[in-house]
């Protein structure tokens, strides 16, 4: 197998109004949970720590989990490598693959939107932005979308080590 043949993508999720919306969110969270709380039977020390945990709990993990989210797709001789970080860690050997094509895809229409999604039919898709990717058809009958900025370099590589009965 040739190193020629490998492949490594890394895609973080990039939407310039997330974090603005969670940040008024946190704010709106903080200035309302003290009265939401207020109770002349609650203690107000216990009251106002309860409140504030709401915002950092509630919106504060959210905010982590946004900021830490990555795709990373990877092929090299022991298959591909698929990591969403914080989520998903699965590698999928060359013979589970049947086959494989480079295409167009709607997010919206097929898999609900970006993200790690499930669709009809045993259908997955793990992608991050944009409508092209490489969909793998896997040999239990499922299939699973791989969005890529790079798809024919990601074909390329899978092509490599694929079996050529699999090659489109």
């Amino acid at each position: 197998m040739s190193p020629m043949s490998e492949f490594r993508e890394q895609q973080q999720v990039h939407v310039w109004c997330v974090p603005p919306l969670l940040l008024a969110g946190v704010a709106w969270v903080a200035i309302m949970a003290p009265s939401l709380f207020h109770s002349d039977l609650v203690n107000h020390h216990a009251s106002d720590s309860l409140a504030w945990s709401i915002p950092a709990v509630g919106i504060g993990l959210p905010v982590l989990v946004f900021l830490v989210m990555k795709l990373t797709v990877a092929v090299d001789e022991d298959g591909v490598h698929i990591r969403y970080r914080p989520f998903v860690r699965r590698k999928i050997p060359f013979d589970e693959i049947q086959s494989f094509r480079v295409r167009r895809f709607r997010p919206i229409r097929e898999f609900g939107g970006w993200g790690i999604r499930r669709a009809p039919g045993r259908r997955r898709a793990y992608t991050v932005t944009g409508d092209r990717g490489v969909e793998l058809y896997l040999a239990d009958g499922s299939s699973l979308m791989l969005g890529s900025r790079r798809p024919d370099e990601l074909a390329a590589a899978l092509r490599g080590y694929a079996d050529p009965a699999t090659t489109p």
